[in-house]
């Protein structure tokens, strides 16, 4: 469960800021942040046995000074995005660029008060059944 939310916020937060900064391709925004996240663990998987080895000793098999060691890489890493990635001002857009105006189509166009519990229901039978 603490994985999950961590995976979850460590996931949001360069996904909406990628959105903010090519609102023109949002597709291509969420797909750089998770060619990030499967290029992540392309990388840290084999480091992680190289690092495994490195630390093994007769009495440990070097799984806590491996986990020490990632977590310092990983923060090394996360400070540098911290200070070169920003969200762009409020009202910026890439040079040319105006926001489209069409309305969201995946919405039922009369609302009532069973829109949204309607929606839900089929959001959640949705991920039930295709998990």
């Amino acid at each position: 469960m603490l994985g999950g939310c961590g995976l979850g916020i460590g996931y949001i937060s360069p996904v909406s800021t990628l959105i903010k900064w090519f609102p023109d391709r949002p597709g291509m925004a969420t797909g750089m942040a998770i060619m990030g996240f499967g290029g992540g663990a392309l990388i840290a998987a084999p480091l992680s046995v190289i690092l495994m080895n490195h630390f093994k000793t007769a009495v440990s098999n070097g799984v806590l000074e491996t986990f020490v060691t990632m977590g310092v890489i990983y923060f090394m890493f996360m400070m540098i995005g911290v200070y070169s990635v920003r969200v762009p001002a409020d009202g910026w857009q890439p040079e040319g660029w105006t926001r489209p105006v069409k309305p969201c189509r995946w919405l039922p166009k009369r609302r009532s008060r069973s829109t949204w519990p309607g929606a839900l229901r089929s959001f959640g039978c949705c991920g039930s059944c295709c998990a």
